[in-house]
């Protein structure tokens, strides 16, 4: 019966190999944004004028929803699905 305290460590050149093949796959694989729909449902901006100064307040709602939420909430297929 073997152990894991029978295996050898890897040396430190495998080490710094498999932490810079890491660091290359993660600068290789290209980036893709999720894809969400955004919908506004209010925007506000108040505005107030003190002396040399203007104060501004921008309120922005907002409904967010992901692909998975956006299929199981409303009913409706995804996009992406055939």
């Amino acid at each position: 019966m073997s152990s894991a305290a029978d295996e050898p460590q890897p040396s430190l050149a495998h080490n710094c190999g498999a932490f810079l093949g890491h660091i290359l796959k993660a600068i290789r694989t290209p980036v893709v944004p999720a894809s969400r729909d955004t919908h506004t449902v209010q925007a506000v901006m108040h505005e107030k004028q003190v002396g040399d100064v203007t104060l501004r307040r921008i309120v922005i709602d907002q409904i967010v929803t992901a692909p998975e939420t956006r299929a199981h909430c409303s009913g409706a297929p995804d996009r992406n699905s055939p």
